[in-house]
């Protein structure tokens, strides 16, 4: 079993989460995982933001729930600056500053 040396939570954000988003029902591990997989052009166009983007330069995929609809959401992307600006066919979401665990 792996062992934790490190453990802290440092100061993250605020940042906007921007990439492309698809919504299904849960299950549909198939759409999200094409969504990754064809992800080499949503990260050259955060690529070409470059003004906008933050030392959290990780490719990541996000994942929320929409209750109204009763579908996941996946957006793959990366954190950029809080005023990066979202252009068509991408999402964006904004987060405040918060705390995240480094480990």
């Amino acid at each position: 079993m792996a062992e934790l040396k490190r453990f802290a939570i440092v100061s993250f954000g605020p940042y906007r989460f921007m990439g492309k988003t698809v919504y299904a029902p849960p299950g549909s591990g198939e759409i999200f995982g094409a969504l990754w997989g064809d992800s080499a052009e949503i990260f050259s166009q955060l690529d070409a933001l470059s003004e906008y983007a933050t030392q959290e330069s990780h490719n990541v995929a996000y994942m929320n729930w929409d209750s109204r609809k009763n579908l996941l959401g996946y957006t793959v992307g990366r954190f950029m600056k809080a005023g990066a600006p979202v252009r068509l066919r991408r999402s964006g979401d904004s987060r405040p500053a918060c705390g995240r665990s480094l480990g």
